[in-house]
């Protein structure tokens, strides 16, 4: 199973209005195939070029893609056709051995265009017709929108640039325009086949086309009769009534979820405003609390710095007092010291014999200390 990437058209995995808008343009082309030989030059998963071989002699598909080659020769067994893998930038064909080349939604994917579009004409014969088509660049950058570029187109064209293109080497083109359009249907209901139409011309402007198909050749080109395609639908009126029913569905659902989210978040910020309320509280306690902390740790500050204060007056005293001590132990030394000698003196005083001789005559004079207590 081929993935659907969004660009290439595979059977079954597309809307039905993409799948007309692509499938229209071989409707178109087959007009042209009627006993030719035709090459679809990028023709993807193939249904295009099944769709040609109805009335064509034989058809060759060519696709870059491998995958798709093999699922358009599964898909569409075929005697008249066959498929190659291969690149429209160099076809791998001889020169003039196709009739018709019809190649669509190929050229903006390729970085040469010319060299595509000489690759074409050089596989054509002298009076071969190209069908080459190309989304109008300045509808589509606008009806893509906000989605912005398409990721696989490498050059897109306006009309001018697309004409440009053509001339540069074909010197007979004509370009006709796709555009979808309303249109009212008189038929026998299941039928399937050509119609006679009638096309009372357009108020657009070509510039502002949809899509650009040109035709090329080396020689004259066959008249551009304008064609009508109707796809297989129902009432279109009907259809769109339908769709307007399910969008009003889907709009009044989406009004009643709007309307439940909107009632949800006016519960969700009630339920912040309450929780904001609690933390404000609670800031406003642990904010209070703080301070109180705050204000015990000043206090103990104070305190300590008074206790600092006093311990180091204390200090001051105790130096002080220690000098005091080391001052008076010096000078109690000092007085030991000069006691020892006195009383060394008074002894050799004692012991003199001018002292002993004094006393018993009693002159000179008395010393206490000297004296021996009565009795």
């Amino acid at each position: 199973m081929l993935e659907f990437t969004g660009e290439r058209v595979i059977p079954g995995q597309v809307n039905t209005d993409l799948w007309n808008e692509h499938f229209s343009r071989y409707a178109w082309a087959s007009r042209f195939a009627a006993g030719r030989r035709v090459l679809d030059a990028g023709c993807g998963t193939g249904y295009g070029s099944a769709e040609i071989a109805a009335t064509a002699a034989s058809v060759v598909g060519i696709d870059i893609d491998p995958q798709a080659v093999q699922w358009a020769a599964r898909e569409y067994p075929n005697a008249r056709c066959r498929w190659a893998a291969g690149s429209c930038a160099g076809l791998p064909f001889r020169d003039g051995i196709f009739d018709l080349v019809v190649s669509f939604e190929v050229i903006e994917h390729l970085p040469d265009q010319g060299r595509f579009l000489r690759e074409c004409s050089r596989v054509l014969t002298f009076g071969g017709l190209l069908l080459v088509s190309t989304p109008n660049k300045t509808y589509y950058t606008d009806s893509r929108g906000e989605a912005g570029e398409n990721p696989w187109h490498i050059r897109e064209l306006d009309l001018a640039e697309f004409e440009t293109e053509l001339r540069s080497v074909f010197p007979h083109i004509a370009v006709v325009v796709q555009n979808r359009c309303e249109c009212f249907g008189i038929y026998r209901p299941g039928e399937v086949g050509a119609a006679v139409g009638r096309v009372d011309g357009s108020e657009a402007a070509v510039e502002d086309a949809h899509f650009f198909i040109g035709m090329c050749s080396r020689t004259e080109l066959p008249p551009p009769e304008s064609f009508i395609y109707v796809p297989r639908a129902a009432n279109l009126l009907r259809e769109r009534e339908l769709h307007i029913s399910k969008l009003d569905n889907w709009l009044t659902a989406v009004r009643d979820r709007l309307q439940a989210a909107e009632g949800r978040i006016v519960e969700l910020q009630d339920e912040l405003a309450a929780e904001q309320q609690t933390a404000r509280r609670q800031i406003d306690e642990l904010e209070a609390e703080n301070r109180s902390r705050t204000e015990w740790a000043q206090s103990i500050q104070a305190d300590l710095e008074r206790t600092i204060e006093e311990l180091k007056q204390c200090g001051d005293l105790l130096t002080a007092a220690e000098t005091t001590v080391v001052e008076r132990s010096a000078w109690a030394q000092r007085l030991d010291t000069q006691l020892r000698e006195t009383e060394r003196q008074l002894a050799a005083v004692a012991a003199s014999r001018w002292h002993r001789v004094g006393r018993k005559l009693r002159v000179g004079p008395v010393i206490p200390l000297l004296e021996k207590p009565a009795g």
